[in-house]
Parts: C-alpha cells; sequence; structure tokens
C-alpha cells in the first residue's frame, strides 16, 4: 500500500501557524462591515466554543451569554428572553 505524504495532526493544537488563519477568518467580515459603515462585533463563547457551550450549558444559558453582548436595540432580535 503506497504511503501518504499528509501533515500530522495534532489534537489541541494553538500554535501560532493554526491561529493565523482563525484571525483571518474572523476578522475578514469584521472588516468589511466597518467599511460598509455597519457596526461589527465578535462574539464571545463562555467555555472554549459555542458548541461546547451549548452541550454543556444547555440552550438558555447560551442564549442569555449572547445576548449579554448584543446591543440594547439588538437584543430584540433574539426574541423574548
Amino acid at each position: 500500500m503506497p504511503r501518504l505524504n499528509c501533515p500530522p495532526v495534532y489534537g489541541g493544537s494553538t500554535s501560532r501557524e493554526t491561529m493565523i488563519p482563525r484571525d483571518a477568518v474572523r476578522w475578514k467580515p469584521w472588516s468589511t462591515a466597518r467599511a460598509a459603515g455597519v457596526g461589527a462585533l465578535t462574539l464571545v463563547p463562555a467555555l472554549d466554543d459555542f458548541n461546547e457551550d451549548l452541550r454543556r450549558l444547555g440552550t438558555e444559558v447560551l442564549r442569555n451569554g449572547l445576548r449579554a453582548q448584543l446591543a440594547p436595540e439588538d437584543r430584540i432580535r433574539m426574541g423574548p428572553s
């Protein structure tokens, strides 16, 4: 069987090389929105990511955590708390 030349995968790696693409993905829409005159926020999960927030903390805690980070006029769009 031929050997595949694949880079090794390391679980939980947070090296600088892996952070740069994540930052670019996050900042591109943000900078585009700002250039168009739209305010943009970076929402922050309570734990490592929003999926973990949902699994470990539940829907209501995730929703309330996100709601707390929004501007008051945008909270209305999320529906009743």
